[in-house]
């Protein structure tokens, strides 16, 4: 029966791994320029939880801190390995000639205890993702929907 256990965790990790798809930005277009809109969108975040961790106001570009999850996912060097993620915010005109919000996920998968956040870094042993859960994509989705409420 102990060799069961192993093997019953190993499929139900397997499967949420399987379980993942490609991300799907959220975007939106934005009435106001870059240097008005980063301030509005600074705010918006820190008011859905999200603090910034930087900002690149000539790219248009907000990072909010990273942060682990705790959604359990596969392994990663054989430990269980956790979600760990952050928010980018990129502000740019499209071909339209609007102002374009493009909200993405930066997510890695990373050993339990065998990691760091430190700032703009996350240290140890972890594997980058280009690829998200349904409720990763759903919590992305939910969040450019309350941004694109809150600064147009």
């Amino acid at each position: 029966m102990k060799s069961f256990k192993p093997l019953v965790l190993s499929l139900a990790f397997g499967a949420l791994a399987a379980c993942t798809a490609p991300q799907k930005p959220y975007q939106f277009p934005v009435s106001s320029s870059t240097q008005e809109a980063l301030p509005k969108i600074r705010v918006a975040l820190a008011q859905q939880g999200h603090e910034t961790q930087s900002m690149d106001p000539e790219a248009g570009i907000i990072y909010t801190r990273w942060v682990d999850t705790g959604f359990l996912m596969g392994n990663v060097q054989g430990q269980t390995a956790t979600v760990v993620r952050r928010y980018t915010v990129i502000v740019a005109p499209s071909p339209d000639g609007l102002q374009r919000l493009t909200l993405r996920a930066d997510t890695k998968k990373c050993a339990q205890d065998g990691f760091e956040i430190g700032g703009e870094m996350v240290t140890g042993a972890c594997e980058g993702m280009n690829e998200l859960a349904p409720a990763h994509q759903k919590e992305l989705d939910a969040l450019g929907q309350q941004l694109q409420a809150q600064i147009n």
